[in-house]
């Protein structure tokens, strides 16, 4: 496996284009990666359960108020 520096210097090394290529690639790549996590997340039983519980019981307790615009 390459490691970051080898892999920065490989791209200075290719042709402009060929550098915008790996970067919308690497974009996509990522963005797949957090839909991914997020969709994991939002599943019953994963991290986001935490955070609702917390906002509801926040809630009940009247701790939130109204967002005025």
């Amino acid at each position: 496996m390459s490691t970051v520096q080898e892999i920065e210097k490989a791209i200075k090394q290719l042709p402009r284009q060929q550098a915008w290529d790996v970067a919308n690639w690497l974009h996509d790549y990522l963005d797949d990666e957090w839909d991914h996590e997020m969709k994991k997340d939002a599943k019953p039983g994963g991290k986001l359960d935490r955070m609702v519980s917390r906002v509801k019981a926040d809630v009940k307790a009247g701790k939130v108020s109204e967002i005025r615009c």
